[in-house]
């Protein structure tokens, strides 16, 4: 008898094993998911907090390779750390963006 954990976690292992060859075909998705996060946030967020944790998960991710076909669990956790640092790296790029392309403000004190 599965508990829920160990159903879900099958589940997974079954859609990510479908869908092996087409996940690259999933990073723009993602990618675009962080943007639209970064737009649609009510505050600006600072650069500094948007291009640090996409550069730790990244570095994450580099630490992990070697690990990453060691089991299905571990696999499964590169995969979502790999998501993790697109979606990152997606909501980074749109910082970026945004202020390489802020124009001049005129302002009227009046």
């Amino acid at each position: 008898m599965w508990n829920f954990t160990q159903l879900i976690a099958h589940k997974w292992q079954h859609l990510v094993a479908e869908q092996r060859d087409g996940l690259f075909l999933w990073l723009p998705v993602i990618c675009g998911c962080g943007i639209l996060t970064y737009f649609s946030l009510p505050f600006e967020p600072a650069g500094i907090a948007l291009y640090v944790p996409a550069l730790l998960w990244g570095l994450v991710l580099y630490l992990l390779l070697p690990m990453r076909e060691k089991s299905a669990a571990s696999r499964i956790l590169y995969i979502a750390l790999l998501c993790g640092c697109i979606f990152m790296g997606g909501m980074a790029a749109a910082k970026w963006r945004t202020d390489y392309m802020k124009a001049p403000q005129v302002f009227d004190f009046d």
